[in-house]
């Protein structure tokens, strides 16, 4: 330790005490702080010890102080805190530590922490002062670290917002897995649509493909494992069997090894997405020239076409989005044509060729054919209905063609709501005695006279009936 300036006068000072003491104690007192001065009773500087070269440059006057008052090399707010310091000195009461400035060489006040003792008697005071700079210095180099720290961790922040950003609004589908586990850690949205089944964290990976394709899947992870990098894996997705092709790579996260997958499905023969190909189907739906209707399980609009709309004479979607299918079906409001469609629907899952009658916003009406399907089940489940005009169809079908007789059950069905029922009744009725005559004569070995008794008709009668159908070859006296 190099002494700037230690005690000179401390012997005599310190009274009756060696001079090898006194300067010992002298040496003491200047080693306790960066700054000590002995007082005397009137207040005035009579000896002064520095241990900080910094601090005795920058104290204004310093050099000067021996004999003048320390009041007065304090600055005028300090002044207080000097005859507060030597009053509890003189009085031996407890002494608190005071914050004292002085003027500086330049710039800002120099602040020194001073504490007192009582010496000889109160004779002397020494104070012992503290530079507050070094603490300053120290303090704002904490403050500093912590902005840095703050702005760091704001970048990070930013940094993880617009990772987040990219990975929820990325298009391809992307998985975070853990390789430990191949369970799954995180998904984008993407990845929701792409899978068409419920995904969540803490689900199994596998889960997500085929059983034929897992050993694909171990294999790209493994190869990511070991060597950092893997071809790509054609794989088929659980849900719907689409081929997808995966890609990857490995991260860190926590201390946790993550395979982050990129899944994207595979382009058609012409080079098509399989999501621009999606996005075709929808724009094929909107200028198709059957009507398509898309609705909630209660049967309410969600969305529809331009032909349903035209169908129904409205001008907008807006117009009939969150009214229910049933407002234009059947004979009038309230029919239970929507009811019966829907439970049928609900039943089996799809609906095919479901006749009724659409009423226009403007009276209008024509005769269709609905066929409809769930597009997903549960309690948000949505249902399309595609809807078409077979008033065309139905006046094509002649007089002459009704009245023939049916060529079978099918085609007695597939006349139902496209000609009267009293005309169906009576084609019923041609279908059964053609199948009953049929049936006698097969059973009779063609014997004519035995298959009219047993139909209980007379021989002309049976005769009659035969000619009209086409059956047997009849001689003109039959």
């Amino acid at each position: 330790m190099v002494w700037l300036n230690s005690f000179s006068y401390a012997d005599a000072l310190l009274g009756d005490v060696s001079e090898t003491g006194a300067s010992e104690i002298g040496r003491l007192v200047g080693a306790a702080a960066d700054l000590a001065l002995l007082i005397d009773e009137q207040g005035l500087i009579r000896d002064i010890s520095f241990r900080s070269e910094r601090l005795q440059k920058d104290l204004r006057g310093a050099s000067d102080w021996l004999g003048r008052s320390w009041a007065e090399t304090v600055t005028n707010d300090s002044r207080g805190k000097v005859a507060a310091l030597l009053d509890a000195s003189q009085r031996d009461d407890e002494v608190r530590l005071r914050h004292i400035n002085h003027p500086a060489t330049s710039g800002a006040d120099v602040a020194v922490q001073y504490s007192t003792i009582r010496l000889r008697e109160g004779k002397v005071t020494a104070a012992f002062g503290q530079d507050l700079r070094l603490f300053s210095d120290l303090q704002q180099k904490l403050i500093d670290a912590q902005e840095a720290l703050d702005r760091d961790y704001a970048a990070l922040r930013e940094a993880q917002a617009r990772s987040r950003l990219l990975f929820d609004g990325a298009s391809d589908a992307l998985v975070a897995v853990n390789v430990a586990t191949l369970k799954i850690a995180e998904f984008n949205p993407a990845a929701s649509r792409l899978f068409r089944t419920e995904i969540r964290k803490g689900r199994a990976f596998l889960e997500l493909f085929r059983e034929a394709s897992h050993p694909k899947v171990q294999r790209f992870v493994t190869a990511l494992q070991n060597k950092g990098t893997a071809d790509a894996a054609t794989v088929a997705l659980g849900e719907t069997g689409a081929p997808v092709s995966m890609t990857g790579g490995m991260l860190q996260s926590g201390g946790t090894l993550l395979l982050l997958a990129r899944i994207t499905g595979l382009a058609t023969r012409d080079g098509t997405s399989l999501e621009a190909l999606n996005g075709r189907l929808l724009e094929a739906l909107e200028q198709s020239p059957d009507g398509f209707v898309f609705t909630d399980a209660d049967g309410l609009i969600l969305a529809a076409n331009a032909a349903y709309l035209d169908m129904v004479q409205l001008a907008n979607v807006d117009q009939v989005r969150g009214r229910s299918l049933g407002d234009w079906l059947g004979q009038s409001t309230g029919s239970v044509e929507i009811d019966v469609l829907l439970a049928n629907l609900r039943q089996r899952g799809t609906v095919r060729l479901f006749s009724t009658l659409l009423r226009g916003q403007h009276g209008a009406e024509r005769q269709v054919e609905i066929s409809a399907v769930i597009v997903d089940g549960g309690e948000h489940a949505r249902l399309g209905f595609s809807i078409r005009d077979v008033a065309r169809r139905l006046t094509q079908v002649s007089p002459e063609t009704v009245g023939e007789a049916p060529a079978s059950n099918e085609h007695l069905v597939d006349l139902i709501g496209r000609v009267p029922l009293k005309d169906l009744v009576r084609d019923a009725t041609d279908v059964i005695e053609r199948l009953c005559i049929e049936a006698a004569l097969k059973l009779t070995g063609n014997n004519r006279a035995s298959a009219s008794e047993m139909l209980g008709l007379s021989r002309q009668s049976l005769y009659v009936k035969m000619r009209r159908f086409g059956i047997g070859n009849l001689d003109d006296n039959e």
